[in-house]
C-alpha cells in the first residue's frame, strides 16, 4: 500500500478549515442571548418581542426613549422564600431592637416579630402604622443612611441563605438576568421596582443584578438632611415618603422615577398586579409584554401561589413563566 506523503501543502489548508470551522461555531453558540431559558413560547416570545420593537421602519418599532422594561425584585429576580430578603435582614434587627428597648413590645407589630406570630399581619396587612411594612422602621431609625447601607451590604453579601448556603447576593435567577442583559443591549432602560426598602436595592443592584444604583425603585424612608460640625449627613425617620412601593403604589413611584409607561413588565404576584396593568395599554399605542414568573419547581427553588399566579395571568392574558418548564437553570451556582 502506498504511504500518504504529510507535507505542509497538506496541513497547511487542514489548519484553515479546522480554524474557519471553530470561528463559526463560537458566534453560534454565542449567539443566543438567552440560554438559560428552555426552547419554548416564553424564549421565542422575549426574542420576538425585542426583535419587532428594535427593527428601525418596523410597524411596532419603538424609540430607545420608550424602551423601558421594569421588574419586581423578589420572586421575580431574587429568591424570596422562606423568607423575603429584606425580612431576613430586618427581623434579627427588630428583635434586637426591642431586646434592649422593652417598650418597643407595646407596639403590636414589633410584639408580633418578636413572637415568630407573622399570622398577626395576616389581619394587620401590610400597609399602616401596625402593618407589616411598619415593622421596617424599626430596624435604622435616627441612624445615618449610609450605615443602613453598610449593614445591608454586609447582611446581602456574607449572610448565607439558609437553605442553598451561598450568599444571598448569588440567589438571583439566572435566567432573569439574562433577560435584563438582552434588554439593556438592545436599548432598553431597565428597573428594579420592588417593595424591598430602596436602600436595600441599592445595595446589591450593582454587583448583583448589573443595573446602576439609580435603576431602583423601591419603598423609602424619610429621610433629614443633617449638618454638623463634623460634616453633613442624611439621617432616617420613623416614617415611609407615601405611597409604599407596593401594589398601587408600583405605578404611582414609576410615574415619578421614570415619568413613562413600561413597555416591559415582569412579576409573580398580586402584589405586581397593578405595575403589570400600568404596562398593559389595552389600546396600545406601542406593543406591550406583560409576563408572571410561577414558582413551580420545589425540587430547584420552591412551590407556591401557582395557581393564583395562573389565574391572574389567565384573567389578564398575561404570559406565565414556567421556573420548572421555562428554566434550564435556576441559579448560576446550580449549574
Amino acid at each position: 500500500m502506498k504511504k500518504l506523503k504529510i507535507t505542509r501543502c497538506h496541513v497547511l489548508p487542514v489548519l484553515i478549515a479546522v480554524s474557519l470551522i471553530g470561528w463559526i461555531a463560537v458566534p453560534a453558540i454565542a449567539a443566543d442571548p438567552l440560554p438559560s431559558w428552555r426552547e419554548g413560547p416564553n424564549k421565542q416570545l422575549i426574542l420576538a418581542f425585542v426583535e419587532k420593537v428594535t427593527t428601525p421602519g418596523g410597524p411596532d418599532f419603538v424609540a430607545p426613549e420608550a424602551r423601558v422594561a421594569t421588574f419586581d425584585m423578589d420572586g421575580t429576580v431574587l429568591l424570596e422564600k422562606p423568607a423575603y430578603a429584606l425580612f431576613a435582614f430586618a427581623i434579627p434587627l427588630i428583635k434586637a431592637a426591642a431586646a434592649a428597648q422593652p417598650e418597643l413590645l407595646e407596639r403590636p407589630h414589633v410584639k408580633a416579630i418578636v413572637d415568630d406570630n407573622m399570622k398577626y399581619f395576616a389581619k394587620a396587612g401590610k400597609f399602616g402604622p401596625e402593618g407589616l411594612y411598619a415593622t421596617l422602621l424599626e430596624t435604622h431609625t435616627g441612624k445615618t443612611e449610609a450605615q443602613y447601607l453598610a449593614d445591608a451590604s454586609a447582611f446581602i453579601f456574607g449572610q448565607k441563605h439558609p437553605r442553598f448556603q451561598v450568599p444571598y447576593a448569588e440567589t438571583v435567577y439566572r435566567p432573569m438576568l439574562e433577560m435584563i442583559r438582552y434588554l439593556k443591549a438592545n436599548g432598553f432602560r431597565v428597573y428594579i421596582c420592588s417593595g424591598s426598602d430602596i436602600a436595600f436595592i441599592r445595595a446589591m443592584i450593582e454587583k448583583s443584578i448589573g443595573l446602576p444604583v439609580e435603576n431602583a425603585i423601591g419603598t423609602q424612608v424619610m429621610t433629614t438632611w443633617i449638618e454638623h460640625a463634623n460634616g453633613s449627613e442624611f439621617r432616617r425617620e420613623h416614617a415611609f415618603v407615601e405611597p409604599v412601593n407596593d401594589e398601587k403604589g408600583k405605578p404611582v413611584n414609576i410615574l415619578r422615577m421614570i415619568g413613562k409607561r413600561p413597555i416591559i413588565a415582569v412579576g409573580n404576584s398580586e402584589g405586581d398586579r397593578d405595575m403589570l396593568e400600568y404596562s398593559d395599554d389595552k389600546n396600545p399605542v406601542t406593543p406591550d409584554l406583560q409576563m408572571i414568573v410561577n414558582h413551580d419547581d420545589p425540587e430547584r427553588e420552591y412551590e407556591y401561589a401557582v395557581e393564583k399566579v395562573n389565574h391572574l395571568a389567565a384573567e389578564n392574558g398575561w404570559h406565565v413563566v414556567s421556573m420548572k418548564n421555562d428554566w434550564e437553570w435556576v441559579f448560576d451556582f446550580s449549574r
